[in-house]
């Protein structure tokens, strides 16, 4: 789509940031012209929002957004909420109206509780381990593209919580996602202070062990820079997971080639539940969506799948060579 492919193109690569396994590839480029808007930290903050589950009995697909302020919030594609019936995840990046209340769809990231511990949700300070965003992504975008409502698998949500505290040896009574991140608070933050926003920065690939990991980019660096560190943190729990400490640096060709799946794929189209429309990546290659407002890609993010998934992903396995960094050109 020539939208998103002209926004990548204007990305410029800068200096890689490392921190044991995990690297971060700041881009740059990105004006930041696109509306006004808050992050659902400050939203809550300024008590201009809430979230509460849909009625008394709940919903486990899905929560009520009431924004009573004046401009949008943006809510990021993975990013936990905590509280109520059980904690959810965003099935997908939302940009609720000013003055509006809308049922935004989510994902439940607790298992075994299904009581209220308080009445209104808190946003906290991760998104969804990238493992699982990418694997909710293709969800979502598989029930969009059948006609249907932008939905995970929710018992494969269940199962990849699961693994994954197993994965740290964490045992938590209600099987929450929350407990693993507690859990391993310490090394987490770790990476949250050593891989840090760069002036300018608007978007940030990360490479786990020598691999893309993941991709998110947003319409202002000003985004960025208050979300990174969820993202970071998203990242950081994977990286833990694996057996390397150091990093594993890729090749610009490599970033290059998956920038250039991504914005050259097909790619389907649907109304957004708030402002925009949801764009999503069709293939076997890559995974995830951009949310695009009025010509502004407000955020982009992108998964590679399993190297079996398509022949194409091979291009940016970590066997490439070695390339010296520098701005991309165009």
């Amino acid at each position: 789509m020539q939208l998103i492919e002209s926004f990548v193109n204007k990305l410029e690569l800068g200096k890689p940031i490392s921190f044991k396994s995990l690297t971060m590839f700041p881009f740059t480029g990105v004006t930041g012209r696109s509306i006004d808007y808050l992050t659902l930290d400050e939203a809550h903050k300024d008590g201009s929002a809430s979230v509460s589950e849909v009625s008394e009995s709940g919903s486990v697909p899905d929560l009520r957004f009431l924004n009573n302020g004046d401009k949008p919030v943006f809510l990021l594609d993975g990013e936990e909420l905590l509280g109520a019936k059980q904690n959810r995840i965003l099935n997908l990046s939302i940009l609720v109206p000013g003055n509006s209340e809308i049922d935004i769809p989510v994902s439940c990231v607790e298992q075994g509780r299904w009581s209220y511990n308080s009445d209104y949700f808190r946003s906290s300070d991760r998104s969804y381990f990238s493992k699982g965003r990418a694997k909710k992504a293709r969800m979502v975008s598989n029930s969009l593209s059948g006609g249907m409502a932008a939905r995970s698998d929710q018992g494969e949500v269940w199962r990849d919580v699961a693994e994954k505290a197993a994965a740290f040896s964490v045992n938590s009574d209600s099987d929450a996602m929350s407990d693993v991140f507690e859990a391993e608070r310490g090394r987490v933050d770790e990476f949250v202070e050593s891989i840090h926003h760069v002036p300018g920065q608007a978007g940030a690939l990360f490479a786990i062990d020598g691999d893309v990991a993941g991709f998110d980019a947003f319409d202002k660096p000003s985004t960025l820079r208050k979300l990174l560190p969820k993202l970071v943190r998203s990242y950081a729990l994977d990286a833990l997971e694996g057996h390397h400490q150091r990093p594993s640096i890729i090749g610009v060709d490599t970033i290059n080639e998956f920038l250039k799946i991504l914005s050259s794929g097909d790619i389907n189209c649907s109304p957004s539940v708030g402002m925009g429309d949801d764009y999503r990546f069709k293939g076997d290659a890559i995974a995830g969506g951009a949310l695009i407002n009025d010509g502004d890609v407000i955020h982009l993010c992108a998964f590679p799948l399993k190297p079996e998934a398509d022949e194409r992903h091979r291009n940016f396995r970590s066997g490439m060579t070695r390339a010296s960094y520098r701005r991309r050109e165009h």
